[in-house]
């Protein structure tokens, strides 16, 4: 049996104009479709949450209903069963360590894609301590390319942010709303609509999942492992919805005392020396919505805070 490369690179494409995974290309080497049968009755009921019916679940294959011979096959079961054990083999098993809080996390956002941003602590034999390093941003768009956009020191960001702290001391406390409070309640409340409006799209992903593995487009697998998937991308956007209208909700409400009053809190706890990194984190976000990292062309990172 010969062995073929798909490269993205080269243009090749699935018939939907999509690019080739390994996702993909699994797919179509477990599809029982190649051996001259067909496979129905795999799930029962729907994910669809406006269409009152039974709870969904995937059947045992003891009760799939299987009809064979349904068209001339193109592998043999000896040719399909090499393929299984190979694909088996060379599958990878990821370890997913338990990530605890960082100082930045929800804080940090990439200025070129717009996805957040990743930190951590590593030790640093030079300061002879742990320090805090933004990592370069992985998203990757519709193309397979990676953002790349410059990762950068956290001492760095601590500093901007103590300039942000002063500066935000002075402006903070004027009662009548500047031009530009006006344009970030209106941005908010325009982001919270296209999140009711996306969120309901999420939804019917799942439904969509159910209805490719039916047709045997995807694996059982790839079922659980997209319907996780999506349903955490839902949590998220839900999660982001409610930030967002609490936000919106304080900055139509929130009087210049009050505003004081939060930022003299933020003021007389935020101590790094004394503080975990998750309190430290939930003390940034009492005053910060974002923190935006932009590559520059000389290399530089500009470094650009959010408040809320």
């Amino acid at each position: 049996m010969e062995d073929y490369t798909i490269t993205t690179s080269e243009g090749v494409r699935t018939r939907r104009g999509a690019l080739w995974h390994d996702n993909s290309i699994r797919r179509l080497f477990t599809n029982q479709v190649y051996l001259g049968r067909i496979i129905d009755g795999k799930t029962e009921g729907s994910l669809h949450k406006n269409r009152p019916t039974c709870e969904f679940k995937v059947k045992d294959p003891e009760e799939w209903v299987i009809v064979e011979n349904t068209h001339p096959p193109l592998l043999t079961e000896e040719e399909f069963a090499q393929i299984q054990q190979k694909l088996i083999k060379e599958q990878k098993f990821p370890t997913h360590s338990k990530k605890s809080k960082q100082l930045f996390s929800g804080l940090l956002f990439c200025g070129k894609c717009g996805k957040a941003m990743t930190s951590n602590r590593k030790y640093s034999s030079r300061r002879k301590k742990k320090v805090f390093i933004v990592k370069k941003c992985q998203a990757i768009d519709e193309n397979g390319n990676v953002c790349g956009n410059k990762g950068i020191h956290g001492d760095y960001i601590l500093e901007a942010i103590n300039t942000f702290i002063k500066r935000y001391e002075k402006q903070l406390f004027k009662n009548k709303k500047t031009k530009k409070q006006i344009q970030e309640e209106n941005r908010l409340l325009n982001l919270i609509e296209e999140y009711k409006k996306m969120i309901p799209k999420m939804e019917q992903v799942l439904e969509k999942n159910k209805e490719m593995f039916i047709a045997e487009v995807i694996t059982i697998d790839e079922l659980k492992e997209r319907n996780e998937k999506q349903k955490k991308e839902i949590e998220k956007a839900k999660s982001e919805l409610r930030k967002l209208e609490t936000v919106y909700y304080y900055s139509k409400q929130e009087t210049a005392e009050e505003r004081k009053k939060r930022f003299e809190e933020f003021v007389k706890n935020f101590d790094l020396e004394k503080l975990d990194t998750e309190t430290a984190n939930n003390l940034l976000k009492t005053i910060i919505d974002k923190i935006i990292l932009t590559e520059q062309p000389d290399g530089t990172v500009h470094i650009h805070i959010q408040p809320l």
